[in-house]
């Protein structure tokens, strides 16, 4: 796919524990891989996953990834690495890929920094119904959600997270 000037090139990347979706709004459109078979070993995974992405998204597209917060313990947060890693090396991106926690783009887009999945669907209904029903998988409404944060921080009408150095405390 060529990009045309003046199309939006952001698309949203969500990172499911077995599958990746990506969203691109502009354009509407939305899908995801799920990461392999179970006994599947991780590396055939995660070559499946980056020349899946390598296929359906050009070079020259702004990447806006999910940074999730691993709260399971060592062994997941390695396989989101490791999943992100992929992403980030599919393909030679003419843009450097931005990750944003999912706290930062659904409280600027939803206003709820802490929006379940129903959440995020209700609002992509009410507010983008054409795009909604793009997404088949909740991880497709995450990601068409952080699209959209994407394409609102390059048109300049969402700012980017004001970020504060934790305040220290003086000895006394």
């Amino acid at each position: 796919m060529l990009l045309h000037e003046g199309s939006s090139i952001d698309v949203g990347i969500d990172i499911g524990k077995r599958r990746l979706a990506y969203s691109w709004p502009y354009w509407g459109m939305t899908e995801y891989v799920d990461l392999g078979k179970p006994g599947m070993r991780r590396d055939a995974e995660l070559r499946l996953m980056r020349d899946w992405l390598r296929t359906k998204l050009p070079s020259g597209v702004q990447l806006w990834i999910d940074r999730p917060l691993a709260h399971v313990g060592a062994d997941a947060a390695e396989g989101q690495a490791e999943t992100i890693a992929a992403v980030l090396t599919a393909v030679d991106w003419v843009h450097a890929p931005i990750r944003v926690y999912s706290s930062t783009w659904k409280s600027q887009i939803v206003g709820n920094h802490h929006a379940a999945k129903d959440d995020l669907r209700d609002w992509l209904i009410e507010n983008h119904p054409a795009l909604a029903v793009q997404c088949i998988t909740e991880d497709q409404c995450d990601a068409m959600i952080l699209g959209l944060y994407g394409k609102g921080r390059s048109d300049g009408e969402i700012l980017p997270p004001d970020v504060r150095k934790p305040t220290r405390r003086r000895k006394a």
